[in-house]
């Protein structure tokens, strides 16, 4: 006498967990890199409203010495020598061999201008951050 029994057997289960894992370790590293790209986005968004920050202060602050110190893997924002704010970059964001500071004046506008980038360790991209001379803000230029 048969029973009829209903389910999967063992070799139609091994099946469809091996579709799954190729389907995705083929989809994987696309979703880490586009998390970092979005990482990387955030951050700057990050830093913008950081610069604000520091801008608003010097202008809101009798104090007359607002910094934004960039190092290694992190800024701080420095109203004389307190630390405001203190950010790291994402892991694969690194400013390398440079400590770069700019300063604010009482009106808001940057003090010592200047140019630094910061390396992509993914992508292989730098970021060319840019504080004008007379400006408040900053620009990037990313270059492949």
């Amino acid at each position: 006498m048969k029973t009829n029994e209903t389910g999967f057997t063992l070799i139609e289960l091994l099946l469809v967990v091996t579709v799954v894992v190729s389907l995705s370790i083929l989809v994987l590293p696309s979703m880490v890199r586009t998390i970092q790209n979005i990482e990387t986005k955030q951050f700057f968004d990050k830093l913008d409203s950081d610069v604000l920050y520091a801008q608003n202060s010097a202008l809101t602050q009798s104090d007359n010495n607002i910094q934004v110190r960039f190092y290694d893997d992190q800024y701080h924002i420095i109203a004389s020598t307190k630390v405001l704010k203190r950010e790291n970059y994402p892991k694969h964001l690194n400013l390398r061999n440079s400590k770069t500071i700019i300063t604010y004046s009482s009106t808001g506008t940057i003090k010592n201008p200047g140019t630094f980038v910061i390396y992509d360790d993914n992508t292989n991209k730098k970021h060319e951050i840019t504080f004008p001379f007379g400006k408040g803000r900053y620009y990037v230029k990313t270059i492949e």
